[in-house]
């Protein structure tokens, strides 16, 4: 539409007959006339007075039923005109266009029909949008994200009406993402429709969750301010589209190699349309990958081991407490009997219950970082890359929480998030920093991430954590970031 150009706009009460015959008119002409620009804004019954009413007394119109017809100039509405009723409407437009279009009381009668079952549809598909989750990956190209799509197809009960995905990236991984569209197609299960699109900010409008997979690479020699200032700039782009397109509930989940809690708090400064709580970064990855040599090496079951406490603030720093893995170990306790009775003896033996033990006292001679280092460095030589399922579990996990249908089961489940900091555990208000978290449910319904306050800090590694709370000060002081 040019700026200068005329648009009529058909507004009334969804089901009312006359107003189904000016949206006929607007639509025949729409298809035969090639300069005529139309709009058609339908309202519920109920609604209808209260509307025509404040927009009448705007303009000054006098005006009573259903529709209410008015012209505009372009796009940003300036100069309307009134038209009137459904008649003056006709009246207008064979008098303008030279155009009579007269309907018999069937034609009229199976108008009204079709108009009716097109909005019992629309009626039926908003609602199912309800039920459908809407995710936005950026940053498909990279490695992580067929088997993060496989995932997400995969996972079952987050959404009644399963899961729509849109991947974006830069031009040159178009042949990358188009085979994740061609392999995601064949699998069915949760995934509704998968397609590429040519602007993120295409995919913001119905997104429930935008997952944030790219990241700047530091070049060789850049400074570490160059850095994190070319990563503040992309930030800020995409929180100017995030404030125009995105709704207010958009969650947005960070997990890539870059500064993510860097990045996590340029968004939330730039976009304050955005709910804060909603925006999170992945780092239970870093325990994961390093969580299986480890304890292997200690020769404990892996059965009911938790993933390591990841502290940091990450992409700039991160150490993994391994001190502090919990484990869900069974305990059997024997009576007296137990002494003297056979072994298939029916009655009780004692009793066996659970208990949370920590493996602090496993872990002190060990060495996870190096096997974490040999490992990766075998993987790198033999496939050119990292493993990527540990990001996409970590990321499935925090998912299966976050839309767990049994609130019962909400906040006796302890991950390890990057979120934005009340002050817990000695870190300043206001920085995103990677901590024990737990969800937790508020008086409006809404689920929010909050420090898990029983986990212990990191044994004899305060300085170390000091340092990378200093550090993330200093950063996010020298970018404007917090003051």
């Amino acid at each position: 539409m040019n700026l200068d150009e005329m648009i009529t706009i058909v507004a009334g009460i969804s089901r009312d007959s006359a107003f189904t015959y000016s949206c006929f008119i607007i639509e025949s002409l729409s298809q035969v006339l090639p300069n005529f620009s139309a709009k058609k804004i339908a309202l519920k019954s109920c609604d209808w007075e209260g509307w025509m009413k404040s927009k009448c007394k705007a303009h000054g119109w006098s005006h009573s039923g259903s529709p209410l017809i008015w012209r505009e100039t372009g796009i940003f509405g300036g100069d309307p005109t009134y038209v009137g009723g459904s008649l003056e409407f006709q009246k207008f437009i064979n008098t303008y266009y030279g155009i009579d279009i007269v309907l018999s009381k069937a034609e009229q009668k199976a108008l009204d029909y079709d108009y009716l079952l097109a909005d019992n549809f629309k009626s039926v598909y908003d609602k199912e949008q309800l039920d459908i989750l809407h995710f936005t990956i950026s940053g498909a190209g990279r490695s992580v994200c067929p088997d993060l799509v496989m995932q997400l197809a995969s996972m079952k009960g987050i959404c009644k009406n399963g899961i729509e995905i849109n991947l974006f990236d830069t031009p040159g991984h178009f042949f990358k993402i188009k085979d994740i569209v061609k392999d995601a197609s064949a699998i069915g299960g949760e995934l509704r429709s998968i397609q590429i699109l040519e602007n993120v900010s295409d995919g913001l409008g119905n997104c429930d969750i935008l997952i944030i997979l790219d990241h700047i690479a530091r070049d060789e020699q850049e400074s570490t301010e160059s850095w994190l200032s070319r990563n503040s700039d992309a930030y800020k782009e995409l929180s100017e589209q995030i404030n125009v397109y995105a709704n207010s509930n958009l969650k947005i989940i960070f997990c890539s190699t870059g500064p993510n809690c860097f990045c996590a708090n340029v968004i939330v400064k730039e976009a304050p349309k955005i709910n804060k709580n909603n925006v999170i970064v992945i780092s239970a990855h870093y325990g994961l990958e390093m969580i299986y040599d480890f304890i292997k090496s200690m020769d404990v079951n892996l059965k009911g081991i938790s993933c390591p406490p990841v502290w940091g603030f990450l992409g700039i720093n991160q150490y993994v407490d391994v001190h502090h893995i919990i484990q869900n170990y069974l305990v059997y306790f024997p009576n007296k009997r137990a002494l003297t009775s056979h072994t298939d003896s029916a009655q009780s033996l004692g009793i066996k219950y659970s208990e949370l033990r920590w493996l602090f006292y496993l872990a002190f001679n060990k060495k996870p970082h190096e096997a974490l280092t040999k490992r990766k460095s075998i993987c790198m030589y033999h496939v050119g890359r990292t493993e990527d399922f540990q990001k996409c579990k970590a990321i499935c996990d925090v998912l299966k929480l976050w839309y767990e249908k049994d609130d019962t089961r909400i906040g006796d489940e302890i991950i390890t998030l990057g979120i934005l900091s009340d002050g817990s555990f000695n870190i300043p208000q206001g920085i995103f920093f990677s901590q024990p978290v737990h969800l937790k449910i508020l008086d409006d319904d809404s689920r929010v991430w909050v420090p898990c306050l029983e986990f212990p800090l990191p044994n004899d590694t305060s300085k170390i954590l000091n340092n990378f709370i200093d550090t993330a000060e200093l950063i996010l002081k020298n970018t404007n970031l917090i003051k």
